[in-house]
């Protein structure tokens, strides 16, 4: 694997990030972005008002998406995680830590806008990160802002 940092590598479908450390004890992962964003429109995160149980991790946005798609109604997750680019049906809404990686390795490839991470903050906030200047904060579960996906290759493994 001689993947260079930004570049589209056809075989993962995507462009890739870089590497993300694993969280309690997970392995490290490759990243690859979308080619182009999960949905034409910009969508809420969802579950204002309502804290969901294990979508609060930094590096594991697969994880916290698996959280979001089972409490339902988290249209940004459900975004991602029913997109189908390039023939993988993987993608999933990346974590704080993940966009944070995208935004220092990838950032070319994206809209100078707001994109939602799958971590939540609160019942009323989830993580945001602004693709202009690599900023992040929270913001109201409620608002619209652009998904983009990602998906995963665990270090050491070849596809």
């Amino acid at each position: 694997m001689d993947w260079k940092l930004g570049s589209f590598v056809p075989e993962q479908g995507g462009y890739y990030a870089g590497v993300v450390r694993g969280e309690n004890g997970a392995p490290d992962h490759h990243l690859f972005v979308a080619p182009e964003d999960a949905s034409a429109d910009e969508v809420r995160w969802g579950k204002y008002g309502k804290s969901i149980e294990g979508a609060r991790l930094v590096n594991d946005g697969a994880a916290n998406t698996e959280a979001l798609i089972a409490a339902g109604e988290c249209p940004a997750a459900e975004a991602c995680h029913a997109y189908r680019g390039n023939g993988f049906d993987d993608w999933y809404l990346p974590s704080q830590a993940e966009l944070n990686v995208c935004y220092a390795n990838a950032r070319e490839h994206f809209d100078k806008a707001w994109h939602w991470s799958s971590t939540q903050f609160s019942a009323n906030y989830a993580w945001l990160q602004h693709f202009s200047d690599g900023y992040q904060t929270t913001g109201l579960k409620g608002n619209y802002d652009r998904v983009r996906a990602v998906r995963r290759l665990t270090v050491g493994r070849s596809k």
